[in-house]
């Protein structure tokens, strides 16, 4: 029996041969571009190197031994988990491996893009992300906010381009941490990204939750920098119950004590945005405030603190799952790879390649 190659895929009879099914035959006769040949299937999984560019867009190629694999190469090993090397050898993947080809090579979001590049990096399958690529796109995408309808006041020029940034990750639905220092403006950067969502969506849905000591401090911001909006606070015994109220408003502003007793309620709305001050009282991943933000229904979240880390990583791997779960992996496995009793083996660990995700 002889097979034909087509496409970079081995078919007979204009079907394609499962890849299990080569892999057991050890050795297959084939009609590749008119000559026949008999190719011989490596026992040993592909150690693919995942290389990653933005220009023109965002892409991935495929290497195999220094060598780029060519669009056949890449279509079969995509679909069927295979290459054909010109050395006449077949080459298999593993299912792990040929699920991020799949990824790779197929239409990703950026939230899907950034999450696939730190898993290939952890597993040393691609080098180390581009330095400040996520900014690179933002510029080449010329995506910048727009706020000055509703936005009444000037912002400095860092905050400019923190409005810039958080509007980016907002637009493509990326949650982030803004860490700012206390004092740099970051309540009047966060108001600024509400104008700006709210101009591109009238209609867009906005809740702002803080501790209770900071709730008429958000109102009188709210005034002062975008006095058209007027923030609905739902806080103490007026509450009604129901969440037919709050649907009527734009912006919603909350605390912490109140969501969670809420939750039931709220669960029942869908936010555009959600914003998180003070976002390191959720730093217990198992707390009752923390399990009640994780079951609200958000597009993209955006977590305000000045100190994101206070007594320990774990303090960043829950602000980073709040606002972007998964990223970095789970709880058991960033604590296993990051965090340690001894305070040296922590400060030993590859923090630099932590702290570069971050500040992306």
């Amino acid at each position: 029996m002889e097979y034909l190659v087509n496409n970079g895929v081995i078919e007979y009879d204009n079907q394609p041969i499962a890849s299990n099914h080569l892999y057991r035959q050890g050795k297959i006769g084939v009609v590749l571009d008119g000559e026949h040949l008999t190719l011989i299937a490596s026992k040993r999984p592909a150690e693919l190197h995942f290389q990653f560019s933005i220009d023109p867009k965002p892409h991935f190629s495929l290497s195999f031994k220094g060598k780029l694999l060519n669009e056949q190469q890449c279509h079969s090993l995509k679909f069927h988990g295979y290459f054909i090397a010109n050395t006449n050898r077949i080459h298999f993947v593993t299912e792990g491996v040929r699920e991020y080809i799949g990824s790779a090579l197929g239409e990703l979001h950026l939230s899907a893009l950034i999450k696939l590049l730190r898993t290939l990096y952890q597993e040393g399958l691609c080098d180390q992300i581009p330095s400040g690529f996520l900014e690179t796109l933002r510029v080449k995408k010329n995506s910048t906010a727009h706020h000055e309808n509703l936005f009444k006041r000037e912002l400095y020029p860092y905050q400019k381009k923190g409005v810039d940034w958080l509007s980016f990750c907002v637009g493509n639905g990326v949650g982030t941490i803004l860490a700012d220092d206390m004092g740099l403006g970051k309540t009047a950067q966060i108001i600024a990204l509400c104008c700006d969502t709210l101009e591109k969506n009238p209609a867009a849905k906005i809740l702002v939750v803080v501790p209770n000591p900071l709730l008429d401090n958000w109102m009188r911001e709210f005034f002062f920098f975008a006095p058209s909006i007027q923030p609905y606070l739902h806080y103490g015994s007026s509450r009604r119950g129901i969440s037919s109220p709050l649907s009527e408003h734009s912006v919603i502003i909350t605390s912490y004590p109140t969501m969670a007793s809420d939750i039931a309620m709220l669960e029942e709305l869908s936010f555009d945005l959600a914003v998180f001050d003070e976002a390191s009282v959720l730093k217990n991943p198992n707390s009752g405030r923390s399990v009640a933000a994780r079951r609200l229904d958000i597009d993209v979240a955006i977590a305000m603190s000045g100190t994101p880390v206070e007594n320990s990583l774990m303090d960043a791997w829950s602000l980073s799952d709040l606002v972007f779960p998964g990223f970095l992996g789970s709880q058991e496995d960033f604590k296993s790879r990051y965090v340690h009793r001894d305070l040296s083996e922590t400060l030993n660990s590859n923090l630099e390649e932590l702290e570069s995700h971050f500040a992306k």
